[in-house]
């Protein structure tokens, strides 16, 4: 269990970083507006929101 927490922990980082720097190169070279970046930041809360949730749902499903 502490494996699994480890993973997605890691995996959270991961992905919240990709998208920190995708936003700052997107904004910088390409000019994304804000709308761009709020659109970015919000679809990226909601995978990491689906990341942390898998855990109940597959427990949900066990019992």
């Amino acid at each position: 269990m502490a494996n699994d927490l480890n993973s997605r922990i890691n995996s959270g980082t991961t992905i919240n970083m990709v998208s920190s720097i995708s936003c700052v190169t997107d904004v910088l070279i390409f000019g994304m507006g804000i709308s761009g970046a709020v659109f970015l930041y919000y679809s990226t809360l909601s995978i990491n929101i689906a990341n942390a949730m898998i855990p109940i749902m597959r427990e949900k499903t066990l019992t």
